[in-house]
Parts: C-alpha cells; structure tokens; sequence
C-alpha cells in the first residue's frame, strides 16, 4: 500500500471520528447542571440548561432539604425557552442543612437529568 494511501485512510478515519461528535450539538442537545453557592450558613442552589440552538420545552426541580429543623420538599416545575448557545436559569432554592437536588429538563422529546448532593 502506497505512503498517500494511508495518509488518505488515516484521515478518513479521523475524519469519521469528529463527525460522530456533530449529532450531539446540531440536533439541538441539551447539558444541565446544578450550581452550588455558600453564603452565611445557607446553600444556594441553582438549576441551569444550556441549549445548543434555540429549544423549549418543561423541566422539574426538585430538592430534599434536612436540618436541625427538619425536613422539607421542594418543586419547582414549568415552562421553559431557550436561546442557542446561552444558559438559562429553570429554578432557584435556598437551604439549610444537607440536600438532595435533581433537575429533570425535557425538550426535543428527551430528558435529561442532572443532581447534586451534599
């Protein structure tokens, strides 16, 4: 096999590689996250999307929250738009104690999900 041949094969394959990562950014694909910030004995939670094209659709936040307190609950859920390209905030909680988050995000026809844990 000639040297121009396999440099042809090589980028071929190489080729072949970075376009198998496309689809995960042109079909309109979604990350979540959850960001964590302290202040004065508090834990600020806060839900973020970020789309790679304009997109909407519903999400869900929910965080279980224990302290000296007690327990509690909270769901945040709704409607949703997102520009290409920007972070969008889907919700915001305030905690005590230790917490359990998770953020369900559906657009497009998937879900995504995403958590955080003290």
């Amino acid at each position: 096999m000639s040297n121009y041949l396999k440099h042809v094969i090589a980028i071929a394959a190489a080729a072949s590689c970075v376009g198998a990562s496309i689809p995960a950014s042109a079909d309109g694909a979604i990350s979540c996250s959850i960001q964590v910030s302290r202040s004065g004995g508090m834990t600020e939670l806060t839900g973020l999307a970020r789309a790679s094209s304009p997109v909407s659709g519903t999400y869900e936040f929910v965080v279980s929250s224990t302290g000296s307190g007690g327990s509690s609950d909270i769901v945040q859920s709704g409607d949703f738009s997102a520009s290409g390209g920007q972070t969008e905030e889907l919700g915001q909680v305030s905690v005590g104690g230790g917490y359990s988050a998770k953020l369900k995000v559906r657009a497009g026809g998937r879900t995504y999900v995403c958590s955080q844990h003290s």
